[in-house]
């Protein structure tokens, strides 16, 4: 930006003045009592003024350099403009993670639960035997898998809860703070 305000200063025109003043002569004081006398002799003053117009006629380098800073400027603001979007979809689709994993979650909880009854009243009708030993292992393997699915789940819900914060700079301000916190005890 500073460059820009730089080159962008050498393309107006520029207008310039000085001037002097010289007195020539003597001067003498006299003090006498509580009065001062100033006398002037053979004073001669001199005046001089200049104005300098400068015109940048065909000042190429710096239109050039004008233009360049200008370019560099728009293209900073473009990968800023970029940078944003892209931190506005991570954040978005952290979101929409966590929504589903959560969703995902609750399913498997109930999915599990039923799995787990299921393998209850099995063992019941084994115990009237009412089924055989095979089909209560296949009900046993179920529920094991339910389970295992329910952890996944979980498992799931809880990296997209990681990635979530990460992408809203939660974590980075947890770690710095305990960080911080940690040097100071030293």
């Amino acid at each position: 930006m500073t460059s820009s305000k730089l080159a962008a200063n050498e393309l107006p025109p520029d207008l310039s003045l000085a001037g002097t003043v010289v007195d020539k002569g003597s001067w003498s004081r006299t003090d006498a009592g509580a009065t001062t006398v100033e006398q002037r002799e053979g004073v001669r003053q001199t005046w001089q003024v200049e104005a300098a117009l400068t015109l940048p006629i065909e000042n190429l380098a710096a239109r050039a350099e004008n233009e360049r800073a200008r370019q560099e400027v728009q293209e900073k603001r473009l990968a800023l403009s970029q940078v944003e979007t892209t931190v506005s979809q991570e954040i978005r689709s952290a979101r929409r993670a966590v929504e589903m994993g959560l969703a995902r979650l609750r399913q498997t909880q109930v999915a599990a639960r039923h799995a787990a009854n299921h393998l209850e009243a099995e063992g019941r009708l084994l115990d009237l035997g009412l089924t055989d030993t095979f089909r209560l292992l296949q009900v046993e393997e179920e529920a094991s898998q339910a389970r295992l699915a329910e952890t996944q789940a979980l498992v799931d819900y809880l990296s997209a809860i990681t990635r979530y914060e990460l992408s809203l700079g939660i974590i980075a301000e947890k770690y710095t703070r305990g960080r911080t916190a940690a040097v100071s005890r030293r």
